[in-house]
């Protein structure tokens, strides 16, 4: 649990957002005199070579970095644990995508296929050998505890968790869950001089082409990476099948 204590973090970033939700979560007020501000390089470097401040925000992989030099480190507040996911996005200038739909559904049907490829887990192994290979690509080499941490603590949604995070309906007052995020991300970016303006999310936020692939029974079937096609992969290595759900 935390505790009245000195928490560092990343100024006007989700990392600030995401450090006051958890000081309001754990019934703390957000002091100023109680917070060291600093980039993500500094912080770090005090915790592992001072060990002070005793709480700190880190983002991937900073935050497998410092449990690797502090086996007694853990993580005592997420996005995850207080229901407010920090949310990645994916992007399309609005002209190109509704001249090319069809291109736009199947890169939206790969992308999710490969995000149920990571979830699969009779694919850890070579799941974990990608994600050596692409960290080791961009300078940031992880530890194989630190790549499966990668898996446990950054959720990934599949088709139907992103369409449930972007479903406006008359029960939510059509206000989405990520509408919900992006409005109190907006708000706080904006008052801390972040932004110039603020916009509707409904103005740049659609799940008009997440339905698209949902809608073509080829595409949907395709965006998840099944069982069966685990199992043929097995038995042409000549290793042992494991059944997924």
């Amino acid at each position: 649990t935390l505790t009245a204590q000195i928490f560092s973090g990343t100024p006007k970033s989700t990392g600030e957002l995401l450090l006051r939700k958890c000081l309001d979560a754990a019934g703390l007020d957000f002091n100023d005199e109680h917070i060291y501000f600093d980039q993500q390089k500094p912080i770090m470097a005090k915790l592992v070579e001072e060990g002070d401040p005793s709480y700190a925000c880190l983002w991937a992989p900073n935050t497998y970095t410092y449990r690797e030099a502090n086996p007694t480190a853990k993580v005592v507040c997420s996005g995850r644990s207080i229901d407010f996911p920090i949310y990645g996005g994916l992007l399309m200038r609005k002209d190109w995508a509704i001249n090319n739909q069809d291109t736009a559904k199947k890169v939206l049907a790969a992308y999710l296929r490969g995000v149920t490829f990571m979830q699969n887990k009779a694919m850890l192994k070579e799941v974990l050998k990608l994600s050596d290979e692409y960290h080791k690509f961009t300078g940031n080499e992880l530890s194989e505890m630190a790549l499966k941490e990668d898996l446990i603590l950054r959720p990934l949604f599949n088709l139907d968790g992103q369409l449930d995070h972007m479903n406006r309906n008359f029960v939510n007052e059509y206000t989405s869950d990520a509408d919900t995020h992006y409005l109190e991300l907006e708000d706080f970016l904006f008052n801390h001089g972040v932004i110039a303006n603020k916009n509707e999310p409904k103005e740049y936020l659609t799940d008009e082409y997440m339905q698209l692939v949902s809608n073509d029974p080829e595409l949907r079937a395709f965006s998840y990476f099944g069982t069966s096609e685990t199992q043929v992969q097995d038995a042409a290595s000549g290793q042992n099948n494991l059944n997924v759900g």
